[in-house]
């Protein structure tokens, strides 16, 4: 299986309960495309996609709803703590009860069987139904064995 394909058009918040910040505050440090998973730099508080190849980058503080070009500002989907709180229609088809990760392709997103020994999983959530994504972000910080 590969990354998920998505179309940025149809990237959106799957419910009116859906946690967003930005854009004030929510900088860019590389271009985001809607729909990918980014992280928060500890170096200069922008954001970055993604990226399950180093620990540090395999956090995803949030899933953009708008794009970004370097420096510019975006809105991002905050993660829920309780399920169905924060849902996000990832503009892809979804396998219903599936988990979603952070892909080594930075702004990706994979199933946990693409990711392989040294990558760093971090769950995404997992597919409500064929569009919606139960958006709860759990980093591990281990490499998998």
């Amino acid at each position: 299986m590969a990354d998920i394909s998505q179309t940025a058009a149809n990237v959106t918040t799957g419910a009116s309960t859906t946690p967003t910040k930005g854009p004030n505050g929510i900088q860019a440090g590389e271009a985001i495309t809607q729909g990918m998973p980014v992280y928060k730099s500890t170096v200069d508080s922008k954001y970055y996609k993604s990226d399950a190849d180093t620990a540090a980058a395999s956090v995803c503080d949030g899933i953009a709803l708008t794009p970004a070009a370097t420096n510019g500002n975006f809105i991002i989907a905050v993660p829920g703590t309780t399920a169905g709180v924060s849902l996000v229609n990832l503009g892809a088809t979804l396998t219903v009860g599936l988990e979603y990760y952070v892909s080594t392709n930075a702004g990706g997103i994979c199933a946990i069987g693409d990711l392989t020994t040294g990558d760093f999983p971090t769950s995404l959530g997992f597919a409500t139904t064929a569009a919606l994504l139960d958006f709860r972000s759990i980093a591990s910080l281990t490499a998998k064995p």
